[in-house]
């Protein structure tokens, strides 16, 4: 059984006075936008779906923080990488700074989802 999970900005009338302003220009999606989605499509409380939700994001950052992969097939990758030390220049100063050595989050996209978007 193959579910759809639609998340977008809730369909009200962009002259209600009820709709966000954030909702008629095109912003992302927010926390309690997914957990709407999620509690819609498994027919969940909300709080149970936020549960899930939270759970969700606290997985893929201890996997992340312990430098491991997370892998969704279909969906994507998340995978950290290592940035270099390097130099920059304060841009109200003008005053060269060294910027640390760091680790970022990268996400590489599954066919899946791409195949979605387009």
């Amino acid at each position: 059984m193959e579910s759809a999970l639609l998340l977008s900005a809730p369909t009200r009338s962009v002259d209600s006075p009820a709709c966000h302003p954030h909702q008629r220009r095109g912003y992302p999606v927010n926390k309690q936008d997914l957990i709407t989605a999620v509690a819609e499509a498994a027919d969940l409380p909300k709080a149970k779906a936020g549960d899930v939700v939270d759970a969700v994001f606290e997985a893929i950052q201890k996997s992340l923080k312990k430098k491991q992969e997370v892998r969704l097939v279909g969906f994507g990758t998340f995978s950290t990488s290592k940035r270099k030390a390097g130099k920059g220049r304060n841009p109200r100063t003008g005053e060269e700074i060294k910027i640390p050595a760091s680790t970022t989050v990268r996400f590489k996209a599954g066919k899946g989802l791409k195949d979605a978007v387009n």
